[in-house]
């Protein structure tokens, strides 16, 4: 979905054998600004991936902002919930298995030491006014050309966990809101992604967006591609339109590095 968003993108040449494939393009910004972003993908699902993926483009690359793009599951709750498609931002991220598992009951029972990691303010405060303004939404579900979710599309940003496995039990969500009751999703990559940020020179800032494929129970494939979709749109849309007040607002500490 992210080589899909109309941008004229190349492979680029490598001259040893390497797992991961990377496409770049330079792309003009609202501004006319040219900024190069270069994309790639895990070899495979999990933290442990992401993170080494994530952590081998900032040493390349040297990028001023890395981003994840993808597909998660959403929460849902009696005063806030999610909808096919919504476009997910972490602006925490924490490893939703971490922690000590003790027996109770004889039961194992998992106690929680999350370690979130947060966005930086100035991308979160921009964040929350694009959602609250609703831009670039209804434009971008007005594109998609088959069938979309009878409601509209929004931007919710909150705390995402990330896991080791798949889940497809509205229990386990639920334990796990039980710590975290702010929690608008749960997937398995992100986290990975926002440790690589924090651990590897030179930092980049970092964020995600992540769209709402199901609900964590009763799993099935029906808004993946549309959630695909909306998710690398919205990414689209943020480094066309949002990225150069942020790319001048660190040029002072980053001029060797103009990619995403």
């Amino acid at each position: 979905s992210v080589l899909d968003v109309g941008w004229k993108w190349e492979e680029r040449p490598s001259g040893t054998p390497d797992a991961h494939i990377c496409h770049w393009a330079d792309v003009q910004t609202c501004a006319g600004k040219t900024i190069r972003v270069v994309a790639s993908a895990a070899t495979q699902a999990g933290m442990a991936a992401s993170a080494v993926l994530a952590t081998k483009m900032i040493l390349t690359f040297r990028p001023q902002c890395i981003i994840m793009v993808g597909i998660a599951a959403g929460t849902r709750t009696h005063s806030d919930s999610r909808n096919y498609g919504d476009v997910l931002v972490a602006n925490e991220s924490f490893d939703s298995g971490s922690g000590k598992l003790s027996a109770r009951d004889g039961k194992s029972v998992l106690e929680p030491d999350h370690h979130p990691i947060a966005i930086s303010k100035v991308l979160l405060t921009r964040l929350k006014d694009l959602g609250r303004k609703r831009t670039y939404l209804d434009e971008i579900r007005a594109r998609w050309p088959a069938r979309t979710p009878e409601t509209a599309l929004n931007l919710h940003v909150g705390p995402i966990g990330s896991g080791a496995a798949v889940i497809n039990s509205r229990q386990a969500v639920r334990e796990i809101m039980q710590h975290c009751r702010k929690m608008i999703g749960l997937e398995m990559e992100i986290y990975g992604v926002y440790v690589a940020a924090t651990e590897t020179q030179p930092l980049p800032k970092f964020l995600s967006f992540k769209s709402v494929c199901d609900f964590a129970q009763t799993k099935k494939d029906t808004w993946r591609e549309y959630a695909a979709y909306t998710a690398a749109q919205y990414c689209c849309q943020f480094i066309v339109n949002e990225m150069d007040r942020f790319l001048d607002a660190t040029a002072g500490s980053r001029k060797d590095s103009d990619e995403i």
